[in-house]
């Protein structure tokens, strides 16, 4: 408390403390390392390959980006089975036709037959399954009947290379028709 005097009525005055502005140093506080930019001086070439590579990302895109690539679609994995049976079973069938001996024809339906058969070991669709094993089979009988030189049960495993073959071939269709839809 600070009585700052008496009045005449004898009351003694009394004034609030007063505040001292602290003191402000006469000089600037040391610095406690080097300068920023000493600091920074290493980072430069990290900066300048961070700015190198954004360029280069603006320049050229993103990777997958492409709207064509975005828009294709992704192949199921009978797909990819089917597509790789067919690009042997097509050269295949080829060489079946072309086949001058029956000799030659069994070799052939057996390298038929084992297509097939691996075919039905990567298929997931289990009515493709059944009819690339059907298919396998049909060229099984196909060689056999070929290395016995059996003209009739040669015609009837034809006759059931053929019905498995448009097995597949209406499992091929119905997977296009549903990838169709969506």
């Amino acid at each position: 408390m600070s009585v700052t005097g008496v009045s005449s009525a004898g009351s003694v005055a009394i004034t609030a403390p007063m505040l001292v502005p602290p003191t402000l140093p006469a000089e600037a506080p040391a610095r406690r390392g080097p300068p920023l930019a000493a600091r920074l001086a290493p980072l430069w070439p990290l900066l300048l390959v961070f700015v190198v590579a954004a360029v280069f990302g603006a320049l050229l895109g993103m990777p997958g980006a492409d709207s064509r690539q975005a828009a294709k679609p992704v192949r199921s994995a009978d797909e990819l089975a089917l597509a790789r049976l067919d690009g042997v079973r097509f050269r295949l069938r080829d060489e079946l036709a072309l086949a001058s001996t029956a000799d030659e024809q069994a070799d052939v339906a057996e390298r038929l037959a084992m297509a097939y058969g691996h075919a039905a070991d990567d298929l997931s669709s289990p009515e493709l399954e059944s009819a690339a094993q059907r298919a396998s089979a049909a060229y099984v009988s196909l060689e056999g009947a070929a290395r016995a030189a059996d003209e009739d049960a040669y015609e009837s495993a034809r006759g059931r290379v053929e019905v498995a073959e448009s097995k597949i071939a209406s499992g091929l269709s119905r997977i296009n028709l549903q990838r169709g839809r969506k």
